[in-house]
């Protein structure tokens, strides 16, 4: 193999791990949360206006 292709195959691996987490820091999963919304998995019920 040549030493140019395996730069750029660790730059696109590196690239599509970091386009992962920050994926999943803008766009948290739905099913770890609780009744509050903010992901910490609590039971607390949200606050309703009337």
């Amino acid at each position: 193999m040549d030493n140019t292709l395996i730069q750029y195959l660790l730059i696109g691996l590196l690239f599509v791990a970091a386009v992962y987490y920050v994926g999943k820091r803008l766009f948290p999963s739905k099913k770890n949360q609780g009744g509050c919304g903010k992901g910490c998995g609590c039971d607390a019920m949200p606050k309703t206006s009337k």
